[in-house]
């Protein structure tokens, strides 16, 4: 009974670190189909917000709801105290004779929220336009795109614009519009296949960590004749039915065990309860 519990307990966890992982994969896998699209027109843009654009200007977003952060400096304040005294001119009322003697701080420069509305981004630029502000950021001055690691907010500084400005979003839709701002500035930068090649980096990368059931001890394998006579590549060609996946002795012969996904052999092996990873082929 206590085996079974453990054992409940394993495949409780095994499917929650699964859906965690999945969702990263299928995030990423967005990413990559998103960076393969090319955009939309700016016909369809301006359909989208109202913004007409030139005719050749590729949009990659447009983004409703989104707020215009610029810096602004805080209430300053004085630092020290008064000196003197005091002579009492009726009930409740005093008159301080002398000087007051301290330094005015100003106030610090912070981040804050200016106006709210839609930001439309493009292969050029990337646009504000709210009913009280409007900003332009043209990615040929652009010399940094910074993305907050405290709020969902993203920051452009512009070599013809002192100050650091950027739009505020929310959290749901961070990933989303922060991977379009890049997309914009690597199509106008022509850096695309190089951010093409990092997400496929990390796809790989989070492949080798796909979670997997755990490993069983050899004499709790079920049959393995069916998969043993598949080939051994991708080009299975197989039988209509395909063994179930799970744990199989290396059809390699290089570990113990061997990951079968359902449709194909993985990476993931493992001899005596210890797993590895072991390319296909």
């Amino acid at each position: 009974m206590f085996d079974k519990y453990k054992q409940r307990k394993r495949e409780k966890a095994y499917q929650a670190a699964l859906s965690v992982w999945q969702r990263e994969a299928d995030e990423l896998d967005g990413l990559l189909e998103l960076a393969g699209s090319g955009g939309f027109s700016a016909a369809d843009a301006a359909a989208a917000s109202g913004v007409v654009l030139d005719a050749d200007e590729v949009c990659f977003g447009v983004f409703s709801g989104v707020v215009l952060v610029e810096p602004r400096v805080g209430a300053g304040h004085w630092e020290g105290r008064s000196q003197g005294v005091s002579i009492p001119i009726y009930a409740g009322v005093r008159y301080r004779v002398g000087a007051t003697k301290g330094t005015y701080v100003k106030g610090a420069e912070a981040p804050t929220p200016i106006d709210t509305g839609t930001a439309v981004v493009t292969n050029r630029r990337m646009l504000f336009i709210g009913p009280n502000q409007q900003r332009e950021w043209l990615w040929a001055k652009t010399t940094a795109v910074m993305d907050s690691d405290e709020a969902p907010m993203t920051s452009v500084a512009v070599s013809n614009r002192q100050k650091v400005s950027g739009i505020a979003y929310d959290s749901a839709h961070a990933v989303d519009i922060r991977f379009r701002i890049d997309l914009a500035v690597a199509t106008a930068k022509g850096t695309v296949a190089a951010l093409v090649d990092g997400l496929r980096a990390d796809r790989a990368a989070l492949e080798a960590r796909k979670p997997l059931p755990e490993v069983p001890a050899v004499r709790e394998l079920p049959s393995v004749r069916a998969v043993m006579a598949l080939p051994a590549s991708d080009e299975l060609g197989g039988p209509p039915a395909l063994p179930a996946p799970g744990w199989y002795p290396d059809t390699y012969k290089r570990f113990e065990l061997r990951y079968w996904d359902g449709t194909a052999w993985t990476d993931h092996v493992a001899t005596a309860g210890v797993q590895a990873v072991d390319p296909v082929g």
